[in-house]
């Protein structure tokens, strides 16, 4: 096993759940209103813990750079954003881990939550136990101990976690192969519906009423790094970035981090373990405050999207400013990110916003402005292995409002956001492609997206073949301009139907 490669071949992943909610990124955030017909109670009284286990030196196997770092990092976050008790264990024994282990079977009350961060080396024995081991600071090579009788079985940690009094636990790990156990996957669902309005703290009550196991795992059948000394690693720089985020929501759970971590390259999976587990999800908050920034934000964002999928061919085409109530609120929330939160996301659409002639009307220095500070921030993110803001990084070059790399830099992190499955870096690569004259690059994007079943790019790709089937410039195939002009008008993009409505 490659030591540069932080495993942790967990063994009750046999039991692991991907589960089948399809709830959105924002469903359970700030924003719930109360109920008419909610009735005061008391407080939920629910105490969150966290027992952070790194490991970085092994007497008898080769060093790691950042389970430490990592574990340190979720640690500061968990206590100074969402309140949780936290304990660091740094390269423990296995007996100091299952000493520490089990004294939460004493601490823990019903109505506790539970959080347990593995980071470290880890190994898998496929002959005579077919099981994960945890190995730890005095851990034995195989050589030295074949009985594997100082390595820690993950079942016992399985138990050990189930058994628990809490209602609610997760443990969270960097997963290498994960996904070799997903023929034994045991299905699982969420039970919260958006439809009905309650309140932040009547939302916990819910979630507590049943036990629940989860596990959020880094990875399926793939390998995680280390990465560089002094750097997060790629899962856990991303699950800081969004606990960070999500601090000012008045909601929550692991699957709002699950969402947020789905674009990483190992695919991370959330899913349950133990035959108890119920209908609820594991929460990190739940507090009665205002409506957030990031909540805000994500609806302005959801709607300026339908906005532009109701947009008619000839308004894009119109050479002037588009202004309407709708565009106004939608801009006034970027605006107040961006100038009262200084939040960078709103700075990003505030700016997309402008160069698509939607409202918004800048200033050259204010424009120029936010462009720095925008691509500043996600070139720092790159730095620190988050990538969650590829495409809107490379956007900004894409759309001319600053250059700040050579053009296939700019193609790199395009290519990088598409393997994440990121669907506006299709059809803002493609844009970029045709405005640097390279239409057969921006076919390939836009065919790309459109394999995604992306309307913006269904649409381009039929336009591309359409615009060009009397040229020999794109040398490309060019049939089938009509199936995707009508999937684009399928999934209502208005202007693949006004199109149609020209060529018929």
């Amino acid at each position: 096993m490659n030591t540069l490669i932080r495993t942790l071949f967990i063994g009750f992943i046999s039991l692991l759940s991907i589960t089948t909610t399809t709830f959105a990124q924002g469903q359970y955030r700030g924003g719930l209103k109360t109920s008419a017909s909610t009735q005061k109670k008391l407080p939920v009284q629910s105490e969150a813990y966290a027992l952070i286990v790194a490991t970085d030196e092994y007497d008898n196997f080769e060093d790691l750079n950042n389970p430490i770092f990592d574990g340190k990092g979720v640690a500061e976050v968990l206590k100074n954003d969402y309140d949780f008790h936290v304990e660091l264990l740094l390269s423990p024994t296995k007996e100091e881990l299952l000493d520490a282990l089990r004294g939460y079977h004493s601490k823990l009350r019903k109505n506790d939550r539970f959080l347990l961060y593995l980071a470290g080396h880890g190994d898998y024995e496929d002959k005579y136990y077919e099981e994960g081991f945890l190995i730890l600071k005095n851990t034995k090579s195989r050589g030295m101990d074949p009985s594997l009788i100082s390595y820690l079985p993950f079942h016992r940690l399985k138990s050990l976690t189930e058994n628990l009094p809490s209602q609610q636990a997760l443990v969270v790990v960097d997963v290498c192969f994960g996904g070799s156990f997903n023929d034994k996957i045991n299905k699982g669902r969420g039970a919260y519906n958006n439809q009905y309005s309650i309140t932040a703290e009547d939302f916990l009550r819910f979630q507590l009423e049943e036990k629940n196991r989860y596990v959020l795992s880094s990875g399926r059948l793939t390998a995680v790094a280390d990465g560089k000394k002094g750097e997060h690693s790629p899962f856990a720089g991303a699950l800081i970035h969004s606990l960070k985020d999500h601090k000012a929501d008045s909601i929550v759970t692991a699957e709002t981090l699950k969402y947020d971590l789905k674009t990483l390259p190992s695919h991370p999976i959330l899913g349950s373990f133990s035959e108890s587990v119920g209908n609820t999800e594991f929460v990190f908050k739940s507090k009665s405050v205002g409506t957030s920034t990031s909540t805000l934000m994500e609806r302005a964002i959801d709607q300026y999207m339908t906005y532009q999928m109701n947009l008619s061919k000839y308004k894009l085409e119109e050479p002037f400013v588009r202004k309407s109530k709708e565009l106004a609120t939608i801009a006034g929330i970027f605006d107040d990110a961006a100038v009262i939160d200084e939040n960078i996301e709103g700075m990003f659409w505030k700016l997309l916003m402008e160069n698509q002639h939607d409202q918004i009307e800048m200033t050259d220095s204010e424009r120029d402005y936010y462009a720095k500070q925008v691509v500043t921030a996600f070139q720092k993110e790159q730095q620190e292995g988050v990538n969650t803001h590829l495409w809107q990084l490379a956007t900004i070059q894409a759309l001319g409002i600053r250059n700040f790399a050579d053009d296939e830099e700019i193609y790199t992190l395009f290519r990088r956001a598409m393997g994440q499955h990121s669907l506006k870096s299709f059809y803002f690569g493609g844009k970029y492609a045709l405005r640097k004259g390279n239409k057969n690059k921006a076919y390939t994007f836009f065919k790309q997206g459109a394999k995604e079943n992306d309307p913006f790019c269904l649409y381009e790709l039929g336009k591309l073949k359409y615009e060009n089937l009397d040229t020999y410039e794109l040398d490309r195939p060019l049939e089938g301009y009509r199936t995707d002009l009508e999937k684009a008008s399928d999934s209502g993009l208005q202007r693949a139907t006004d199109l149609l409505l020209t060529i018929d």
